[in-house]
C-alpha cells in the first residue's frame, strides 16, 4: 500500500520478494518516517503564474495568482483569483475573490467580491456581489448589491465626528 500523507503506511513487500537468506519477519510492523500531516508554509514564491490549491506561502510576486483553497499572506501580481481561500494584503491589478477573504486589496484596476468578504478595499471600481461584504471601500465607483460597512463618504463622515468629539475632549481637559 503506497505511502499517504498524515499516516504511518508505508510500501511492504510481498512474501515473494524476501530472499531466502533474509530473517523471518518480526512481528512489530516495519518502521517508515511520519510524514507531515499539514502543509509546510512556503516563504515566499516567484513566478509567471503560480496556482496553489490547499496551500499555505507567506508571500507570492506573480503575474498571475490562483488561490484555490488555500492562504496566501501577501499577494503581489497584476492579477489575484482567490475561491475558497484567503488572502491577507492583495497588491493587484485586477482581484476577484470568490467564496474567500482578505483583509486589505489594493487594486490599480477593478475588484470583485462574490460570496465573500474583504476587510479594506482600495480601488478604481468595486463590484460586490449580493453575498459579498466589504467593511471600508475607498473607489471611484462601487456596484452590486453586497454589503458594505462604510464607504469614502461614511468614512469622511465618521472622521468629521470624531475630530469634532477629539476637540471638545481637549477643551474639557483645560
Amino acid at each position: 500500500m503506497p505511502a499517504k500523507i498524515g499516516s504511518k503506511r508505508a510500501k511492504l513487500s510481498a512474501p515473494s520478494e524476501i530472499p531466502p537468506s533474509a530473517e523471518p519477519p518480526s512481528a512489530e510492523p516495519p518502521s517508515a518516517e511520519p510524514l507531515p500531516a499539514e502543509p509546510v508554509p512556503a516563504d515566499l514564491v516567484r513566478a509567471d503564474r503560480v496556482d496553489l490549491r490547499q496551500s499555505a506561502v507567506r508571500s507570492v510576486d506573480a503575474t498571475d495568482v490562483t488561490v484555490t483553497q488555500g492562504a496566501v499572506g501577501l499577494a503581489q501580481a497584476e492579477r489575484v483569483h482567490v475561491v475558497q481561500g484567503a488572502v491577507g494584503v492583495a497588491v493587484a491589478d485586477t482581484v476577484e475573490l470568490r467564496q474567500g477573504a482578505a483583509r486589505l486589496v489594493l487594486a490599480r484596476g477593478p475588484v470583485r467580491v462574490e460570496q465573500g468578504f474583504a476587510g479594506t478595499v482600495v480601488a478604481r471600481d468595486v463590484e460586490i456581489g449580493a453575498q459579498g461584504f466589504v467593511g471600508v471601500v475607498i473607489a471611484r465607483e462601487v456596484r452590486g448589491g453586497g454589503r458594505i460597512l462604510l464607504d469614502w463618504r461614511g468614512g469622511l463622515a465618521l472622521g468629521a465626528v470624531l475630530a469634532f468629539a477629539w476637540a471638545v475632549l481637549r477643551r474639557r481637559g483645560r
